[in-house]
């Protein structure tokens, strides 16, 4: 170690030696203090100046000769240009403790001037820039020390402060505001005859070197302290302000994106992507270039798992809403409060419900031209379906921002979709480069020199990062290693570095948001840490419950991280703060902590955040509660898609048998709803060999529901008399559910005088439970086995009470299921006129599952009516669009009788043949099949044969078509 303040002396293992005062050893100590390469040329004019080049140089080599003869001269290196000799000293430290805003070591390591009282002759260029040094070493050294006595100021530590300004005043006694600080402490410690006796000398020496006399304020000082009156420390105005300019507080001005922007605004694409590491500014450049009239949307960390969230935070922040006609109950699930008129839960029908949102939310979206969603990294899955149905339905154009490291699974699709098509342009953007930085700078300071040594420093510890660059600005300022005065920016290093290598910097983003963080009084760190780990839109009476605190401390340290630029509105600034200081909690603490956010917020967050806080605070058995809750919440919105993607993310994290049991269960009870899938049936296989036979009752309840969706009658009721086998004490709503179910098979296989008794039973043990989609069901049930029983004016009555139920209700799919029977029972009874106005306005309610089947009998109402091309274009809808196979047939079979060409007619007779073979409902096979003898070749009628030859139950004016057509081929009925 080689110590430069005072005498300079070297420390070795061996020893302390002091260092003689000769020519090669100022070189040597010169070498020291530049701590790098130094040329020849440099050298030569510093300790020769008024030598010529020649002879200097030579001077200069019979030094280096000597040098060489130096014991203690190790690591000396030379080469023909340069000289360096590279030593830990007193003087880097100095400088490194500067640099890293270490103020109390840095007052240390100066405890005298440099190189004091060591004189070498003959060196006048040496001596010249070693009185430069040592004042601008002094002036750094003052700096450090009254950051020091601010320290002490704070702690009133007035003994301490005394002995800091005294070394100050030794050094320059005439420093007035330093005089009147150090009197005032030495008074508040007890030493008032040390004071004054201090005064007195400061007035002599200021009169005798200045002929001035001390200012009023000094004088009233002294005066005071003669007295022994009461003082009170003033307020010191520091030589430059430690705060974070404002300039630095507020979002810069977009700086070296002249590319990225050129691209943007040549760009045709209709979706364009900003891409980046965080912190590159592309919320800033997505900001620039958004029009006035754009939607803006925003992702947020945490909320992936919530279906439609930035979507439902635009609508809540909608002044009106546009009309959406029969769509409006679809918004009103998603966002109920935006229709607070709307106060009953509409039944949802899961098969439409998906693509009816869509509809409705593509009714507000559309008249914007432009969508602008920052952070699409935390988008979640369904707000991602629906920008691509926006994209792709209406052409809106989307410029969105995300970040290249956090892509999803489900984001990383969407973009594939989008280049697939053509549709998108990304935009990545890169780290600012020197220019950049250097202009960034010049927009926050009017400095009248551009910094271009700090901008080299601070270009590679940033990476061109704006953000980072930002962060470690502000991190030199709350050290009080940059400051600010009288709005110019310098630092203690300013005229002592030569590339501000001494200046510690954060590592990395993390660090510098840290060491902001860690800055703040204790109290400030612990509310944060609290809000950081509720994460989202927290406010002073949330933190202060978890944190167990008042509520107006909690609203002082808040105020406090405001001030500091770390949360905002109740949300943290940028999201790099809160992962720091959730990252900074020890696993315990955060376990602790979201339980009892978890605990405490249940009735005010949403379920499935409620989930995400029981999980973090590994407490699997709550964590399954809480996701299966929020999953039926998203299914009453009609999200059913999104609950099953929420139940097997919990699936896949759960490990206890148990619990994915419960959650495989709810993903069955969800696909149920849906149209059929082998997923769907490889669960009720599962489930109905379960050991557990209330899990196989509802495994054997869906594979009935399942097998009657598809048309297989005997399979459904296999399941069902396996069902009612199980040893279970049945609760009652499984008892009302089996008997809907048999009521449902005796229909379906034609027993229609069962039909009748099963359902009269359900019918009075349903009505004392009120209104219910089960209820109208049941009511329309009865009526369509007394229509096949020809009783159709009492069917009537009970067809009308089904859909007053519906529309009680506000069900508009069951509205629609029930205007079908009603139709049924006109056609039957001869009574069209009432029952197709009301089948037509109920087909203005919307698309649904019904609606297919709806179609199909106003269809055959017209045809009734003789307005044979209305029905024909219902019938092309139907084969144009419906998946059921029962629909097709009977569609397709009436296209071949209405259609006059006889080739068209060979054509729907095998696509009614096809679906006949698909279906296990005989009312299917008897349309087809009537059509076929009618009007179809051998073969066809070869076909369909075998679908006639089993006798069923259906209405008298369908069996006198099918034995007329029989017997047009010489065939009888029943066959």
């Amino acid at each position: 170690m080689l110590r430069l303040f005072g005498y300079p002396t070297l420390e070795t293992a061996t020893g302390r030696l002091e260092l003689l005062p000769h020519k090669p050893v100022c070189l040597m100590l010169y070498l020291a203090m530049q701590e790098t390469w130094v040329s020849r040329e440099v050298l030569a004019t510093l300790f020769w100046p008024d030598s010529d080049e020649e002879g200097a140089r030579r001077n200069l080599r019979m030094m280096i000769s000597r040098v060489k003869g130096l014991a203690w001269a190790e690591g000396l290196e030379i080469s023909p240009v340069q000289l360096r000799w590279q030593i830990e000293t007193d003087y880097g430290q100095f400088k490194a403790a500067l640099g890293a805003g270490e103020w109390q070591v840095a007052s240390e390591l100066h405890s005298q001037p440099l190189l004091e009282t060591w004189r070498v002759p003959d060196v006048a260029g040496f001596e010249i820039w070693l009185e430069l040094e040592r004042e601008l070493l002094l002036d750094s050294w003052r700096e450090a020390v009254m950051h020091v006595v601010g320290l002490y100021r704070e702690r009133a530590d007035h003994e301490k402060i005394c002995t800091l300004l005294a070394q100050v005043l030794r050094q320059n006694p005439l420093e007035e505001d330093v005089i009147a600080q150090y009197l005032e402490s030495a008074y508040l410690s007890g030493r008032r005859e040390e004071a004054l006796k201090s005064y007195d000398r400061f007035v002599q020496q200021l009169k005798e070197e200045l002929g001035l006399e001390p200012l009023d304020e000094t004088q009233a000082l002294a005066a005071t302290i003669r007295s022994s009156g009461k003082i009170e420390l003033r307020e010191v105005t520091e030589a430059a302000s430690s705060a974070i300019p404002l300039s630095l507080q507020r979002p810069p001005r977009l700086i070296g994106r002249e590319k990225e922007s050129l691209r943007v605004l040549q760009s045709k694409a209709r979706v364009i992507l900003l891409s980046a590491e965080p912190g590159m500014g592309k919320t800033r450049l997505l900001a620039e270039f958004a029009p006035q009239e754009a939607i803006l949307l925003k992702g947020q960390e945490g909320l992936e798992t919530i279906p439609y969230y930035p979507i439902m935070a635009y609508l809540r922040s909608l002044e009106t809403l546009p009309d959406l006609g029969s769509y409006e109950r679809e918004l009103a699930r998603l966002v109920p409060d935006r229709f607070p008129e709307m106060t009953q839960s509409f039944p949802v029908e899961a098969l439409t419900a998906k693509a009816r949102l869509l509809e409705a939310l593509a009714r507000v979206f559309e008249k914007h031209p432009v969508i602008v969603i920052d952070d699409l990294q935390w988008l979640d899955e369904a707000s991602l379906e629906l920008l691509s149905f926006l994209v792709h339905r209406t052409g809106t154009k989307l410029m969105g921002s995300y970040r290249s490291t956090e892509v999803s699974p489900a984001l990383l699709k969407t973009f594939g979709q989008w280049s697939s098509a053509k549709l998108s342009e990304e935009i990545h953007l890169l780290p600012l480069e020197e220019t950049d930085l250097g202009q960034l700078l010049a927009s926050l300071n009017d400095f009248e020199e551009e910094p271009r040594l700090f901008i080299q420093w601070l270009l590679p510890r940033s990476g061109g990062n704006p953000f980072f660059a930002l962060e470690i600005l502000k991190a030199l300022f709350e050290a009080r290693v940059l400051t600010q005065k009288e709005g110019v920016w310098s630092s203690s290093l300013d005229s002592l570095t030569q590339d501000y290598s001494e200046l510690e910097a954060p590592k990395s983003i993390r660090d510098a948001a840290l060491r902001r963080i860690e800055r703040l009084p204790e109290i400030v760190q612990r509310v944060l840490q609290v809000a950081a780990v509720i994460a989202q839109g927290f406010s002073a009476r949330d933190i202060a419950e978890v944190a167990g605190l008042s509520e107006w401390a909690v609203l002082e340290a808040v105020e406090a991280a405001e001030g500091a630029g770390l949360i905002s509105e109740g949300r943290f600034v940028h999201d790099l703060f809160r992962q720091t200081l959730y990252k900074q909690l020890s696993q315990v603490r955060k376990k602790a902590l979201h339980a009892h956010v978890a605990a405490l917020f249940s009735d005010r967050l949403e379920p499935a955040l409620i989930a995400d806080h029981y999980w973090a605070a590994e407490m699997p058995k709550e964590a399954a509660a809480a996701y299966i809750e929020a999953a039926k919440g998203y299914k009453q919105k009609g999200l059913h898609h999104e609950a099953i993607r929420l139940l097997e993310t919990m699936t896949a994290r759960l490990s206890d048998p148990e619990l994915r049991s419960l959650g495989q269960l709810e993903i069955m009870n969800s696909l149920v709803e849906l149209e059929p899938s082998p997923e769907l049936e490889r669960l009720i296989a599962s489930f109905s060999e379960h050991p557990n036979p209330a899990y196989r009752s509802v495994a054997l309840n869906n594979k009935a529901i399942l097998c009657l969706t598809q048309g297989e009658i005997s399979r459904a009721r296999d399941a069902y008399q396996t069902w009612l086998a199980l040893p279970l004490a049945f609760s009652e709503d499984e008892k009302i559910q089996q008997i809907l179910l048999k009521a449902q098979l005796e229909f379906y296989e034609g027993d229609y005088a069962a039909t009748l008794e099963t359902s009269k039973e359900t019918l009075s043990l349903l009505k004392e439970k009120g209104l219910s989609i089960d209820l109208a069901n049941t009511l329309t049930n009865l009526a369509s086995a007394l229509d096949v029983l020809e009783q159709h004016h009492e069917a009537r009555q009970y067809h009308y009470e089904a859909y007053r139920v519906a529309k009680t209700l506000e069900s508009p799919h069951t509205q629609i299921a029930m205007a079908t029977n009603i139709l049924w029972n006109a056609m039957a009874a001869g009574d069209l006129l009432e029952a197709i106005a009301l089948a037509e306005d109920a087909l203005t309610l919307g698309d649904y599952s019904k609606s297919m089947t709806l179609r199909l009998n106003l269809a055959t109402a017209y045809i009734e009516q003789g307005d044979v091309a209305k029905a024909e274009d219902l019938y092309a809808a139907i084969a144009s669009h419906s998946t059921d196979p029962t629909l097709l047939a009977i569609a397709w079979s009436r296209l071949a009788a209405i259609r006059e060409d006889q080739g068209t007619k060979e054509k729907a007779l095998e696509q009614a043949l096809k679906y006949a073979f698909e279906t296990d409902f005989r009312v299917a096979h008897v349309r087809v099949g009537i059509s076929v003898l009618d009007y179809g070749n051998q073969d066809q009628i070869e076909q369909i044969l075998p679908l006639l030859k089993e006798r069923i139950d259906f209405d008298a004016l369908t069996e006198a078509e099918l034995k007329r057509a029989l017997a047009n081929h010489g065939l009888k009925y029943p066959l």
